[in-house]
């Protein structure tokens, strides 16, 4: 793995040549997803699994076979091959909410921790059974540079209002940026300031009930990314949903713009018809 900075462009890029070699579902008739029960053997050695040991798991975890940086995992959310997060059973997904927050307070010493996940093969996702990855990293990037500007302090543009609120519950919201990097983004956040990640009943249900408006819509792939603070500094952390409909083209990469064809208003009419 190497690091490297484009000084012109300012664009990080993290070279990792074992990507190239990751198993893609639907390429060889041989396939087997590793992730499926049954399939252990086909993993890196568990770093931990849930409810404990024995062969009825819930949820795994296991280094990334083919790591983007060292401190790279998986986290294998259910047995099931196609159970997404708005058809798991309430306790699982509880559960799996859970391991979410004791893998990201796992690495509490690193710079930064991210944990994402990619749901679709249009989101990147080169296995179609459900899993998150969590990648902790030595160094702030960019991105999170900036929202850590706009997100402390007295300043924080999320406790004043740089969100529309569309539903709460017991001190989470759902709500959807002023300006939608993505057509159909939505983020779940803490209505009070809190730097770091702390799963609550009121999140998972926002969640599981947000993922299902969003189907109901007609998204079949979407990203989530889950950005809180970096080491020792104040941020307010939020769960970013990015439906993705439709491909970065020429004109976004050539100005780093974005070009959406659905309005925001249209989408927030459309999100509390479905959302239920």
């Amino acid at each position: 793995m190497e690091f490297r900075r484009d000084p012109l462009r300012l664009i990080g890029v993290i070279v990792a040549p074992e990507r190239s070699r990751r198993p893609h579902e639907g390429k060889t008739k041989e396939f087997r997803c590793p992730f499926c029960k049954g399939n252990e053997e086909l993993t890196p050695p568990e770093i931990a699994r849930f409810p404990g040991d024995g062969e009825d798991w819930l949820v795994r975890v296991i280094p990334n076979k083919y790591p983007i940086v060292p401190d790279h995992e998986v986290i294998v959310e259910t047995p099931s091959h196609e159970a997404d997060i708005d058809i798991l059973p309430g306790e699982h997904l509880q559960l799996l909410v859970r391991v979410w927050y004791e893998r990201l307070k796992a690495y509490h010493s690193k710079e930064y921790v991210l944990l994402f996940r990619n749901y679709g093969l249009d989101a990147g996702a080169s296995l179609v059974h459900p899993h998150a990855q969590l990648i902790a990293l030595d160094r702030v990037p960019d991105l999170v540079e900036a929202e850590v500007r706009g997100l402390s302090g007295d300043s924080c543009l999320l406790c004043g209002g740089y969100a529309t609120v569309l539903v709460k519950d017991d001190g989470c919201a759902v709500g959807v940026p002023n300006v939608q990097a993505f057509p159909y983004e939505v983020w779940i956040f803490p209505t009070k300031h809190a730097r770091i990640f702390e799963p609550s009943e009121a999140f998972v249900h926002l969640l599981r009930r947000t993922i299902a408006a969003l189907k109901r819509m007609g998204i079949k792939s979407y990203n989530m990314v889950l950005h809180q603070s970096p080491r020792s500094r104040d941020y307010h952390w939020h769960l970013e949903i990015l439906p993705r409909m439709g491909r970065l083209a020429g004109f976004e990469l050539g100005t780093g713009m974005r070009v959406l064809h659905h309005s925001r208003e249209e989408f927030m009419e459309q999100f509390l018809r479905f959302y239920r």
